[in-house]
């Protein structure tokens, strides 16, 4: 027996049975049996449900919010491709679960053992976004870690076919060049930057008039070494101060509340 949904369907928002919710598809106004039957089919062959089914709603002129459901899964599988292209290699889960949440500009923190690709997938990352003009930027703990970081962001950069302006800042650099990358983290002439934690300290007043689409820490520690490093962080992501200290006093707020309620439970048990 079917049940039918009112003003469900992901498309027009108009009726849909349960069969068709489950499977993630438009009503039958929207998609006859029939074009399901053939998309389904097409999907059992290796194609991606979603992005026929944005095709077929495209052909006949019917595709409203159903873009909106998919642009998630599209995006996630455009990163897919770009990494498999780029490095050679398939995400692995964790690596696909941690681009779901960057693709939906949700900030995190990566917890996992060394070896597990957390550098590799941030600077794929990186060059991802900012192939699609987003201003990226690269922290690493130390002046070696940059270098390395920098070597495998242009090998990424070049298997995926891509031309983007790279800048970095190494002491281990010679002062000409040294003097050639500080002038160009100046005049923000570049779509990925690589720096230390300690230049992102040293030198902010360079940087907080650039806005980036997605800073990849790539030692958390380091930055959470200094509470003006966090606050540094997010302002060049565009939050406002008064953003940052809102959000810091309802953490505190929700910390305090918990710290009640552990104290209202432990004199109940006594």
């Amino acid at each position: 027996m079917k049940a039918l949904f009112k003003q469900a369907c992901p498309n027009c928002r108009g009726d849909i049975g349960d069969d068709r919710l489950l499977l993630g598809l438009p009503c039958s106004k929207c998609l006859s049996d029939v074009e399901v039957e053939g998309l389904l089919k097409k999907a059992e062959e290796g194609g991606d449900l979603k992005s026929l089914i944005v095709e077929a709603l495209k052909e006949k002129n019917l595709l409203k919010r159903y873009r909106e459901v998919a642009s998630s899964h599209l995006s996630i599988k455009e990163f897919e491709d770009f990494f498999r292209k780029a490095l050679g290699l398939p995400l692995w889960r964790a690596q696909r679960t941690w681009a779901k949440r960057v693709l939906s500009k949700r900030s995190f923190a990566i917890v996992a053992p060394t070896g597990v690709g957390k550098t590799v997938f941030g600077l794929a990352m990186a060059a991802f976004l900012a192939s699609r003009g987003q201003r990226c930027y690269i922290v690493s703990p130390t002046t070696l870690l940059v270098e390395q970081a920098r070597r495998r962001l242009e090998q990424i950069v070049d298997s995926a076919g891509l031309r983007l302006n790279i800048a970095y800042y190494s002491a281990a650099l010679h002062k000409a060049e040294r003097e050639e990358e500080a002038k160009k983290i100046r005049a923000r002439r570049f779509d990925i930057l690589v720096t230390t934690s300690s230049f992102l300290a040293r030198h902010f007043d360079q940087l907080k008039r650039a806005r980036f689409g997605f800073i990849f820490v790539d030692d958390v520690d380091a930055i959470l070494k200094s509470s003006k490093n966090i606050d540094r962080v997010l302002a060049l992501l565009g939050f406002k101060q008064d953003e940052v200290d809102t959000a810091l006093e309802l953490i505190k707020q929700r910390i305090e509340v918990a710290r009640l309620a552990r104290q209202h439970r432990g004199r109940e048990q006594e």
